[in-house]
């Protein structure tokens, strides 16, 4: 049975400025696809996985995206 995910894009609507040795970076307005939200122990409430055209990937907090139709 093959599974489909529905891809949904947010736009960056405040800075980030993240504490992990390699982090995703991004700056308002940029385009982001955002994925899986993270369901660890650390208790990091509303973060996703997103991914940037041409950047490497990482965690980003809820509160800094917006569905980009909106």
């Amino acid at each position: 049975m093959n599974a489909c995910t529905k891809t949904t894009r947010y736009l960056v609507i405040q800075d980030h400025t993240s504490e992990y040795p390699e982090p995703i970076t991004f700056e308002k307005g940029a385009p982001l696809t955002v994925g899986e939200k993270y369901e660890g122990p650390e208790g990091w409430d509303n973060w996703f996985f997103c991914e940037s055209p041409g950047r490497k990937g990482g965690w980003v907090p809820l509160a800094c995206l917006q569905e980009a139709n909106r």
